[in-house]
């Protein structure tokens, strides 16, 4: 009698999804630590309920409420022209103010950027832990 020869069993695909897994998990750690920072001596206000935007294009208004955008102080007169790197797709402008910025001195600055033609405004802050 002859024998059956032996099916053969496919084998699994775990070694390709765990591949890929990993491919994945190390882009993304890559990809966290490329992220433009924002300047390392500037302080977010700290709110507890945000929700998470991105803040490498927005502009940074320090205690004495200078303004600056990529490390670049932004001069008068202020217009959409020399604002147009900090402008989001969908047509917002954000700010980052520091912690110690008077409100008084967040409200000038806020207004001379709608002057200048910001139609919205998004104020970047940092979470506090619980």
């Amino acid at each position: 009698m002859l024998s059956q020869p032996l099916r053969r069993r496919k084998p699994e695909p775990t070694i390709a999804l765990i591949n890929v897994v990993f491919l994945m998990l190390i882009f993304f750690l890559i990809a966290g630590t490329i992220a433009p920072a924002l300047a390392p001596d500037h302080q977010l206000v700290q709110t507890n309920n945000s929700a998470n935007i991105p803040p490498p294009d927005a502009i940074l208004i320090d205690v004495q409420g200078a303004m600056s955008l990529h490390g670049a102080p932004i001069e008068a007169p202020f217009s959409l022209d020399n604002l147009r790197a900090a402008i989001s797709d969908e047509g917002a402008l954000r700010i980052a103010p520091a912690q110690d910025l008077p409100a008084t001195l967040l409200l000038r600055r806020v207004a001379t950027l709608k002057t200048a033609g910001a139609e919205v405004i998004h104020l970047i802050s940092e979470r506090q832990a619980p």
